[in-house]
């Protein structure tokens, strides 16, 4: 292939200049990425402060009735604690 080229070189049309990783408009990406965050950051701010200060004043509450916890029928006995490893050559 030769490197002739019938026309008059024009830079935007010339082959030999062409360079496949240099985009015109690259920042369109760039602003649907932060427009999306953007909607998300409003839209978890009204989620988070929508309604009145009034109507968030309830407490948890204890429940009703007492639980009353049984102990088992048959107890297993303790385990004795280890004792501790002694060396005879002291």
């Amino acid at each position: 292939m030769s490197d002739y080229i019938p026309n008059p070189p024009n830079p935007e049309r010339d082959p030999r200049n062409y360079d496949r990783y240099y985009e015109d408009n690259s920042g369109k990406g760039v602003t649907l990425v932060v427009g999306i965050l953007v909607a998300i950051a409003l839209a978890a701010g009204l989620m988070f402060f929508a309604g009145s200060p009034n109507e968030r004043t309830d407490q948890a509450q204890l429940p009703a009735q007492e639980r009353t916890i049984t102990p088992p029928a048959n107890p297993a006995p303790a385990t004795p604690p280890a004792r501790p490893a002694t060396n005879p050559q002291q």
